[in-house]
């Protein structure tokens, strides 16, 4: 078999699994899959309870979510647990091979109609690769038109955004723009690049988050892309700033990425001729 044949046999098993473990949730066999699932992984005691946590964590999240009037959120909620315990399973078969079997068990014992349970996995899969990918994009495109001359349009059409997909967090969002403008302002040159990497990553898992339970919304996200993924650099550092004052009749010579080179005539004081850089005084 191929590589890829064994990547997707991988990927295929680790859906139907993730499907078995998310349908075990909240059961009378809940226990004995949240046990079964821990025991697959080679690590220590303290890792196995911390896995068993875990998975007590996501069935209290699908519980929570199942209570929610809004059919579009509990489906959110099951295909997120999916597409997260379906890329945990796979990377598990990928290091160690051997698990195939008891996987297949697991699937055999809890996994009720694998065929469909497995498609259900991949879907969402597929889906969360997807949003995660424009996600990507999305979060570039944000901290790329901070700040610049349309940062205000950007705002504006990235909140009316927020406002659709998540109107209980439209205040939270709009601090954190208005307080990550500020940090790209007041970041030193050579932070620069590491505080907008860091806001690119906060951005991206926001917007990801908000496309798995809004994936009609992935429209209006490519076109606010389309419209400012391209600001100039030069934009995007805010700009260049120099201040210079003259006192005391003295006389100031100022260039900004660049040298002056000043010609003086044999009648000058200086008495000779010369080529000096001249200093200047930036803020």
């Amino acid at each position: 078999m191929s590589d890829t044949g064994i990547v997707d046999e991988f990927v295929t098993l680790a859906a139907q699994a993730a499907a078995a473990v998310v349908s075990a949730m909240a059961t009378d066999a809940w226990q004995g899959v949240r046990d079964t699932v821990a025991g697959l992984f080679h690590t220590s005691r303290r890792r196995k309870f911390a896995l068993r946590a875990r998975l007590d964590a996501d069935a209290s999240v699908l519980a929570m979510a199942s209570e929610s009037p809004s059919a579009s959120a509990r489906e959110a909620a099951r295909a997120s647990l999916l597409d997260a315990w379906t890329r945990e399973l796979a990377s598990l078969l990928r290091q160690d091979p051997s698990r195939r079997e008891p996987l297949a068990e697991l699937v055999a014992a809890y996994g009720g109609t694998p065929t469909r349970q497995a498609r259900e996995g991949s879907r969402a899969l597929m889906s969360h690769d997807e949003s995660t990918r424009l996600a990507a994009v999305g979060g570039e495109a944000l901290v790329r038109a901070m700040p610049t001359p349309s940062w205000l349009t950007a705002r504006d059409q990235a909140l009316a955004w927020f406002g659709r997909v998540a109107p209980d967090r439209i205040e939270l969002y709009r601090s954190w723009l208005d307080g990550n403008v500020a940090e790209l302002r007041d970041a030193e040159p050579a932070e620069l690049e590491d505080v907008r990497r860091e806001l690119v990553a906060l951005w991206r898992r926001q917007l990801a988050e908000l496309l798995v339970g809004h994936p009609t919304e992935a429209g209006e996200l490519r076109r606010f892309i389309d419209r400012f993924s391209a600001a100039p650099s030069d934009e995007r550092s805010g700009g260049k700033t120099m201040t210079n004052i003259a006192r005391d009749h003295s006389t100031l010579f100022a260039v900004m990425d660049g040298s002056i080179h000043q010609h003086y005539d044999s009648d000058n004081d200086s008495g000779a001729d010369s080529d000096s850089d001249a200093g200047n005084e930036g803020g």
